[in-house]
Order: structure tokens, then C-alpha cells, then sequence
């Protein structure tokens, strides 16, 4: 797949990528890090989304109807430890193309030790930020239900159905997000996974 990026611009910059992230021995990236090296990607006016609480290095932006995640690689620490849930979660939602209610994906890079997932933005609100009356939530259970059959059917276990994974736009439509930790398993598996030992947890008021 074409990289979503100029190759020009980003060949001779990867070493100042580099650079950004080997100066950083630590959990973290400064925030002035992180703006040095959106700028070299040319995504200096991106939008800050969400860092991800256990691992710092993990950040997702949104820019020109695209969303970044984005995973700083330290080279003083073992990457080999660490699982490759980016590339891993591109690849299983590549795996549910067709599916609707999944983002769609469109790229997964590497410059230099920055890792990145590219998505096409979903105009939508978690519903662990929004409130929905009777109709709507009854509406967003159905189609949440016939997302997850579509996923078993195809052997794939989401495992981490979460109120902030599920996202519900202003058109009324459902989408699942996150995939992660998904799997691939067999129908059955899958099934189980999906609608009984995986449950929405409980403050939707899906299935617990």
C-alpha cells in the first residue's frame, strides 16, 4: 500500500525522528518531543485525542478527517516484549473489511522508531460520554448485536467490548472500535467471546 506520506520529506527526517526518540530514556515523550515530530510529519495543526494511560509512549491525533495512532519505539527498551497491537490491530480490521460498524483502515507505517495507523475519521461520540434515551439505545443495541454476529461468524473475537469502544454517530449509526486485543478463533469461540464472556460491561446496560 502507497504510504499516506511524502517520501521525500520523510526519508530525510527519519533520522531526526530518530533522534527525537532516542533522546528519551524514560516513559514518556515530552510534549515538545511529540510536536517535533508531528511537524516532521507534517501534522503540526493536528488535534490531540487521547494518550493511553498505561503506556504513555501511545498517542492518538486527528487531522484533515484522518485519525493517528501513534507509538514512539525506545530503543533502550525491548521491543520484543511489548506486543504489536498497532500493526496487529490494523490487521484485523483489514480482516473485517465489508463489515459495517468498523472503521475503515488506511495505513500502517513505520518511520524510524515512530509507528503509525492511519484511520478515516468517524463523526460519532463514545457511549460512555453520551447518554442516549430509550429508542436510541435500543437502536444501538441492535446494531451492536449485529455487528458482533458478523465478527463470530467470521471467527473474530473483539475482547474488549467496552461503553468507550462502542461509538454512536449523529446519523444513529453503531460502530465498534478498537481492535487490538481481537483475535482470531473459531466460530464458535468467537460467539462465546463476543456476546457472553465478553459483555458490554455494565454501565450500558447492554447485556450485564
Amino acid at each position: 500500500m502507497e504510504s499516506v506520506f511524502p517520501q521525500d520529506h520523510l526519508s530525510e527526517n527519519d533520522a531526526a525522528v530518530s533522534d527525537v526518540v532516542a533522546a528519551n530514556t524514560d516513559d514518556s515523550l515530552g510534549e515538545s518531543q511529540w510536536l517535533v515530530w508531528l511537524n516532521i510529519l507534517g501534522l503540526s495543526g493536528a488535534k490531540f485525542l487521547w494518550q493511553k494511560p498505561k503506556d504513555p509512549r501511545q498517542r492518538t491525533y486527528a487531522s484533515n478527517g484522518r485519525i493517528y495512532k501513534v507509538y514512539a519505539h525506545v530503543p533502550d527498551l525491548e521491543d520484543a516484549a511489548r506486543p504489536k497491537r498497532l500493526e496487529h490491530e490494523y490487521a484485523m480490521i483489514r480482516r473485517c473489511a465489508g463489515i459495517a460498524g468498523v472503521p475503515q483502515a488506511l495505513a500502517h507505517e513505520r518511520h524510524g522508531p515512530m509507528e503509525i495507523t492511519i484511520y478515516r475519521a468517524i463523526d460519532a461520540e463514545s457511549l460512555h460520554d453520551r447518554r442516549l434515551t430509550l429508542l436510541p439505545m435500543m437502536a444501538a443495541v441492535f446494531q451492536l448485536a449485529v455487528i458482533l454476529a458478523r465478527h463470530s461468524w467470521r471467527g473474530i473475537a473483539h475482547n474488549d467490548l467496552t461503553s468507550s469502544n462502542v461509538l454512536f454517530a449523529r446519523n444513529g449509526r453503531c460502530y465498534l472500535v478498537d481492535f487490538d486485543l481481537s483475535l482470531v478463533t473459531t466460530r464458535t469461540q468467537a460467539f462465546h467471546r463476543n456476546f457472553i464472556r465478553d459483555r458490554v460491561s455494565r454501565e450500558t446496560g447492554f447485556f450485564g
